[in-house]
């Protein structure tokens, strides 16, 4: 744009959007936010930020270079914190909270401990869900397992000496069964 005369207006940073993948793990979040706690005592929050990130040099290294832009350029702390694109919703918002009431040192032990948090309930969360998928898989299965082996296999193995009227009972019986595993299984894929 600048060799054709043109200023940037603004910057947009095109990222993936899977947030679990972005490289940025809970420990990871811990250290960074404390080493901008330590660094902030003796700097602005901003140019704490960017001491940081020159010093960083971990593998996420590319990834924050568009919060080093940011500063050098004069943004503020938080439009370079927002561009990292590692936080979410609360943990920025208690950091904006912090700098804006001049109190970030009290924010950033605040957001370690919201990142502690919420990693463990995210890892609560994974494990419930893991165990709710376990579960649906063996309804699954024994629902399907009763509608097209049990329930087929009793049809057709109804002792031929049974007198008529018990044959139709007994089929009648299957069927009955037929349609209340068919009604559970769709009652299955609908929840």
């Amino acid at each position: 744009i600048r060799e054709q005369g043109g200023l940037p207006v603004s910057i947009k940073v095109i990222r993936s959007r899977f947030k679990l993948l972005n490289g940025f793990n809970r420990e990871y979040k811990q250290q960074f936010l404390k080493a901008i706690y330590y660094n902030s005592s003796a700097m602005s929050s901003a140019k704490a930020l960017e001491a940081v990130i020159e010093s960083d040099n971990s593998s996420v290294r590319e990834a924050l270079n568009p919060a080093l832009m940011i500063v050098k350029r004069g943004g503020s702390f938080m439009e370079a914190i927002e561009s990292i694109g590692a936080f979410d919703e609360s943990t920025l918002a208690i950091l904006e909270a912090g700098e804006r009431m001049g109190t970030l040192k009290a924010s950033i032990d605040t957001a370690v401990q919201h990142v502690e948090t919420s990693a463990v309930t995210n890892k609560a969360m994974m494990g419930i869900a893991t165990i709710a998928s376990i579960e649906l898989f063996f309804a699954l299965s024994s629902l399907l397992g009763n509608r097209y082996g049990v329930l087929p296999s009793l049809a057709s193995n109804i002792p031929e000496n049974t007198p008529p009227e018990k044959v139709a009972e007994i089929k009648a019986a299957i069927a009955n069964g037929i349609i209340f595993n068919d009604i559970m299984i769709w009652g299955t894929f609908a929840v």
